[in-house]
């Protein structure tokens, strides 16, 4: 489903996700909030990545980042697959079951704001399994949740990993 609303109030988003998430089935991208009609082509492409990045037999909404470096990431497919390829790509060639779950895991954890006890509840399983999973993260790509350029490939490549389904998705 994809759509535009309009918020009367700055603090209403939590309240549209929340009757979004109430739809049985419903499969949603959603866009970061934007100040000005101008910047909706904008936001509805990155409503498209979010509901590109959700599988088509999983009831989700799925928030686009408002992170500049996924704004960044999106102007610029090619260097966002590139970009992929270079930081994820020993998780991208391990067995598709375990791919989806390390990344899923990744993708929420990121989305969490790095927390991986919030993940864990997002993703049904307990804090311990999502820092198993992200220490292998780390074992695969040679990048460290605690260095800080490291995490900000991480995440720039989680956010590439997006637009690059989304290609994917359209056939280009």
């Amino acid at each position: 489903m994809l759509g535009v609303i309009a918020l009367a109030r700055p603090d209403a988003m939590d309240e549209v996700l929340e009757t979004l998430r109430g739809y049985p089935g419903a499969r949603v991208g959603v866009s970061p909030p934007f100040p000005a009609r101008t910047d909706a082509p904008r936001a509805l492409r990155l409503a498209r990545a979010a509901l590109a990045t959700t599988a088509r037999s999983v009831t989700k909404v799925r928030v686009f980042s408002a992170s500049p470096i996924a704004a960044m990431i999106a102007a610029d497919p090619h260097e966002a697959e590139r970009l992929t390829d270079d930081v994820l790509g020993p998780v991208l060639h391990l067995a598709e079951s375990d791919r989806d779950v390390i990344l899923e895991t990744l993708e929420t954890y990121i989305d969490t704001g790095g927390s991986a006890a919030d993940a864990a509840a997002l993703l049904h399983c307990h804090p311990n399994t999502v820092r198993y999973r992200l220490r292998r993260i780390e074992e695969l790509t040679g990048r460290s949740f605690t260095r800080p350029n490291d995490m900000a490939e991480l995440a720039a490549a989680a956010y590439g990993l997006e637009l690059t389904r989304i290609a994917q998705h359209r056939g280009t």
